[in-house]
């Protein structure tokens, strides 16, 4: 369970001790601007770092773990991007499936405002 942060931001689940590190835990979802699920047994938390930063992100589930190359990433379309900056970094197929590969920088907040 996190701790909660007062007077967060509503992606700002509150902070988890990672190793003696506390790491503000966020909601991926929320971040992105999408509607977020039920809690349920699937959910996970994906630690990534950014800069010098660590951030929990909590993720409705976790099927796979890739490593695509930059030779088999794709530039998203045009088309799908939506103002200044697209969430969508690159795709990649895996199988007969396209994944995308998220901005993390474009995604998350500001550091200030993350914990």
């Amino acid at each position: 369970m996190p701790s909660s942060v007062p007077d967060a931001p509503p992606h700002v689940l509150g902070a988890i001790n990672l190793r003696g590190v506390v790491v503000p835990l966020l909601n991926l979802a929320a971040c992105l601007g999408v509607t977020t699920r039920t809690e349920s047994e699937r959910n996970a938390v994906i630690v990534v770092q950014i800069d010098e930063t660590l951030f929990g992100l909590l993720v409705d589930a976790v099927s796979d773990i890739i490593a695509p190359t930059e030779d088999e990433m794709q530039s998203p379309p045009d088309a799908a991007k939506s103002g200044d900056q697209s969430y969508v970094r690159a795709s990649t197929l895996v199988g007969e499936k396209m994944v995308r590969i998220l901005s993390l920088a474009s995604v998350l907040p500001p550091v200030a405002d993350a914990a």
